[in-house]
């Protein structure tokens, strides 16, 4: 389990691997402990939403093979970074970083 926290939101925990990989997507390595500064929380807000909405579009297209959604994970990346998006809007507007742990 990955725990965010910040001073101005409280905190929830998100499994390993969702929580390594949006991690990632915001240019942070999944190490044991981290921050994301108030200087770079709103570059990890505009990614994250770059990335669902690039998931959302991908997921609504038609697929040329005409597979449908058996191979889709249950939870899209979008459902998965809200809290994390949420958090990080909040520590934005009280200028508060936002910390993790395992």
């Amino acid at each position: 389990m990955i725990k965010f926290s910040c001073k101005a939101t409280g905190s929830f925990e998100m499994l390993d691997e969702p929580g390594k990989r949006l991690l990632a997507l915001i240019g942070k390595p999944p190490s044991a402990q981290g921050i994301i500064t108030t200087e770079q929380i709103p570059a990890a807000i505009a990614t994250l939403r770059a990335a669902t909405a690039e998931e959302h579009h991908n997921r609504a297209r038609p697929r040329p093979d005409g597979a449908g959604e058996d191979g889709e994970e249950a939870v899209s990346l979008g459902q998965r970074a809200f809290p994390l998006i949420e958090m990080l809007e909040r520590a934005h507007a009280a200028e508060q970083p936002v910390l993790w742990g395992v």
